[in-house]
């Protein structure tokens, strides 16, 4: 009885860790599928389009003041924190892209 018992243990400990495993694979999958779609929205504009809050927004300029500190287009790209100052400062730099239905 000890031998089925260690078996069945190990065959949960087994499926715990595959799903664990999974849901890791479906957040790299989500976060890609997001880089895709900017980058497909993006096209062969100069510009990016970066994602925040699973949000895509168009950069109007490739060169921007704010608070202080000049900036290219290509450093709001990974910085999150900058794009969320922006935003919540409401600033014209962002269009937000709407998704299509």
């Amino acid at each position: 009885m000890d031998t089925n018992e260690n078996k069945q243990e190990t065959g949960e400990g087994l499926v715990a860790r595959l799903q664990r495993e999974l849901e890791a694979a479906q957040t790299i999958i989500g976060e890609q599928a997001e880089q895709l779609e900017a980058k497909t929205l993006q096209g062969t504009g100069a510009l990016p389009v970066i994602t925040y809050n699973r949000q895509n927004y168009q950069v109007l300029a490739a060169k921007f003041h704010f608070k202080d500190v000049d900036y290219k287009a290509e450093d709001l790209v990974g910085n999150a924190d900058l794009v969320k100052l922006l935003l919540e400062a409401k600033s014209g730099l962002l269009q937000k892209i709407e998704k299509a239905k």
